[in-house]
């Protein structure tokens, strides 16, 4: 799955940088280190959820329109030049 290569790809890149600060001589040290670096300690797995049910909502531009948010607000949240639609869920929050 991309989701994990993308995540095995910025883990190895950032191990890679955050090991160049220092060497470890201590064969003792370097190898307690390099455990914890290979068992990831330094770092979460990665995490996919489930997004919840929403609801399709008004796009930016219709919520100006309905003078709901102010029309800067929709200059921001704007895809191929287009109001981005906002989406509802059950409990009524606004979501994206």
């Amino acid at each position: 799955m991309q989701a994990f290569d993308l995540d095995s790809s910025l883990v190895e890149t950032y191990s890679s940088f955050s090991r160049s600060f220092s060497k470890i001589r201590a064969p003792d040290l370097k190898a307690a280190i390099d455990a914890q670096y290979a068992d990831g300690h330094f770092w979460p797995d990665a995490l996919l959820s489930i997004n919840p049910h929403f609801e399709h909502g008004k796009t930016t531009t219709q919520l100006v329109a309905d003078g709901l948010i102010a029309p800067e607000t929709a200059l921001v949240f704007r895809m191929n030049g287009h109001g981005r639609r906002r989406h509802l869920q059950s409990d009524g929050d606004v979501g994206e």
